[in-house]
């Protein structure tokens, strides 16, 4: 008898849980969003059901003042557009949402298609037929904090796993200014043609964080075997350093995992705007 599988849609959590975090006299706080999901498929492993999770814990910006409100909702914006969704929100929660439901989706139609063919391909076989590399899961970790004077750092840690080798995580970071709610750029930051300097003395700090003394001995580690040194995108401004993230890949292999170096001001002297 021909027996279908039967894919069913369960939302584990789908309230927003909303936490407050008091901020100084910016007339801003922070807020975080945190809503939970799972599609199931029918199959569970060991005690674990089979099919794709997705957490997401997201910080936002809310206004203690009135006349803060178009800030909050500026910066929001560009994290809504820039991790989320390109489409126009309401909320954080009504964004979220939308981001979730477009996973689900894809994940629909790029593996629960494929899991039924390899159910009725590999129903009745004792060959051991492991389902688990149609598991996947996607967590979201967005952190805002404060920096420098004026500035909100954020950043956004996604972990994901989609049935391939192993996980994989990227951050991305991003800087604002309190006063307006412009995204803070490199070029913002530092003087044209510095590049060659940063490059310099982030060398020297990987060097030193790995406690060698030449780049020879970091490509012997693995660092930058295939990739020269670059002043990154990715970066945070904090009240005494900037501090540069190296997703993974980017200087070192997966085995590496992730890599910070913080450059003090004081050391950026005639580097800095």
């Amino acid at each position: 008898m021909k027996q279908y599988v039967n894919i069913c849609v369960m939302t584990a959590v789908a309230a927003a849980m909303i936490s407050c975090e008091n901020m100084k006299s910016d007339g801003v706080e922070f807020r975080t969003v945190t809503i939970n999901d799972m599609y199931k498929l029918d199959v569970e492993v060991g005690n674990n059901p089979l099919g794709y999770e997705i957490t997401t814990d997201m910080m936002f910006l809310q206004a203690k003042d009135e006349n803060r409100k178009d800030v909050c909702e500026k910066i929001n914006k560009s994290i809504i557009s820039e991790f989320l969704t390109q489409d126009v929100c309401e909320t954080p929660e009504e964004a979220i949402r939308k981001y979730i439901d477009e996973k689900i989706e894809s994940y629909k139609l790029d593996v629960a298609d494929v899991y039924k063919e390899e159910i009725l391909k590999n129903k009745g076989s004792d060959d051991g037929y492991s389902y688990a590399s149609f598991n996947h899961n996607t967590h979201l970790k967005g952190v805002a904090s404060r920096g420098f004077d004026g500035i909100i750092n954020y950043s956004l840690t996604e972990d994901s796993y989609s049935g391939g080798a192993h996980p994989v995580s990227y951050t991305t970071m991003m800087c604002f200014s309190v006063d307006n709610g412009e995204r803070v750029h490199l070029e913002d930051v530092f003087c044209e043609g510095s590049d060659k300097k940063l490059v310099e003395l982030l060398t020297d700090e990987l060097m030193k964080a790995k406690k060698v003394d030449s780049v020879d001995k970091l490509k012997d580690m693995g660092f930058l075997a295939f990739t020269e040194m670059f002043v990154p995108d990715n970066f945070s401004l904090g009240p005494d350093s900037v501090t540069f993230f190296y997703n993974q890949y980017d200087i070192a292999p997966y085995s590496e995992g992730t890599t910070s170096l913080s450059l003090s001001y004081k050391d950026m002297k005639g580097l800095l705007r």
